[in-house]
């Protein structure tokens, strides 16, 4: 009896090894990623920045690359590098008493992150499957806030009074660990495309002593720090694998 279940078992695993591709090759994955920022820009994220008479403009993004090295049939080693550039900005015009008044916010931060991971892998025909880990450290650039305001009388084009105003939060890091989850499908031989999902629980030291500079001259700075393992991210990437 023992040896029947056994037989029985060793002839489903080989079926199941059978049913299921296998992925042999290096790949190298071009992703394009939601950015993530620290901060908001002005009321941007606030529940009523719908009825709040400002226009936004996000042209931030997140593109990266991924290598995987096959450690066997269904496992391999990843190491994930990733830039995100962030600026958004927030503007606001209006005409009152034939004067014009333009006010405008522009958020803009750098980062940079590598992430070494392991993930397990697993495949019916074209598709593949892919679940693990991965330790992000990333470096956060200085976060600057430039609030421009301009006035202009409408009927004779004259300029009126304006400023600007430009604060800084200071560079930090963070480290965490994630959970990976995502899919590819087989395009060709040699090309796949596919997604991936990606939660992180994260410790960080951002932030601290704020600068403001006001038309060229020194204004008073806040003290602002962002300490502690409070901070979850979530990406989500589309990605273009070439297996080699």
């Amino acid at each position: 009896m023992i040896k029947y279940v056994t037989c029985l078992a060793m002839i489903n695993f080989v079926c199941c090894q059978a049913c299921f591709s296998q992925e042999k090759d290096f790949k190298l994955t071009a992703t394009i990623s939601n950015p993530v920022r620290d901060t908001q820009v002005g009321w941007f994220d606030i529940d009523s920045e719908s009825f709040d008479d400002y226009n936004v403009t996000n042209r931030s993004y997140a593109v990266g690359l991924i290598g995987t090295y096959p450690l066997s049939d269904h496992d391999g080693f990843r190491l994930r590098l990733n830039y995100t550039h962030i600026e958004i900005e927030e503007y606001h015009n209006t005409v009152f008493q034939n004067i014009s008044t333009k006010t405008s916010a522009t958020g803009r931060q750098d980062k940079l992150t590598i992430a070494p991971g392991y993930v397990y892998m697993l495949g019916y025909k074209k598709l593949n499957f892919n679940v693990g880990f991965e330790v992000p450290f990333t470096l956060h650039g200085k976060y600057t806030l430039d609030i421009y305001d301009e006035q202009r009388d409408v009927t004779s084009g004259d300029p009126g009074t304006s400023g600007r105003t430009l604060r800084t939060i200071p560079k930090g890091y963070a480290i965490g660990v994630a959970a990976i989850s995502g899919f590819d499908f087989r395009l060709a031989k040699r090309f796949s495309i596919g997604a991936e999902f990606s939660p992180t629980l994260q410790y960080a030291r951002l932030g601290g002593s704020t600068t403001t500079d006001n038309n060229g001259q020194p204004g008073v700075g806040t003290e602002d720090k962002l300490r502690g393992i409070t901070f979850v991210e979530y990406r989500f990437s589309l990605c273009l694998s070439v297996h080699i």
